[in-house]
């Protein structure tokens, strides 16, 4: 007995290369496709990073110098209070002017900038939004 092989004649060794070539021109597509979507990923990610570190920078450093500043704003701005106080014709509010409310949003955002930056920095909330 002797082995015989069958070789494909002239069509199906065609369509056999064909096949071949489509696998090749396939493999070489998803690798492709696997390349561009890992750079698109790395871009997002470095950009979410770039943006939720950037805020949790200038988040810091304004609460830090609020912080620094604490008694001079006191008295500061319990003096620009006192000013609108009687400019306004002794209200504290108009229906056009909200500086009182906001100095003293401020007064009291700048006693609790120790504890929020220190708050900030021991849970990262914007790493947290962005999903860093």
């Amino acid at each position: 007995m002797s082995n015989v092989i069958n070789f494909p004649n002239e069509k199906e060794r065609i369509t056999f290369k064909r096949n071949i070539a489509n696998t090749k021109r396939y493999n070489i597509f998803k690798s492709i496709l696997q390349l561009v979507s890992k750079a698109i990923y790395d871009t997002l990610f470095t950009i979410r990073l770039t943006i939720a570190t950037t805020l949790h920078y200038s988040f810091c450093v304004f609460l830090s110098i609020l912080n620094s500043m604490n008694v001079f704003l006191f008295f500061f701005l319990g003096l620009c209070c006192i000013i609108n106080y009687f400019h306004l014709g002794q209200h504290f509010v108009s229906p056009t002017n909200y500086v009182t409310p906001v100095f003293i949003g401020f007064w009291i955002l700048s006693c609790s900038a120790q504890h929020l930056v220190s708050l900030i920095q021991e849970h990262l909330p914007f790493h947290r939004i962005c999903r860093v």
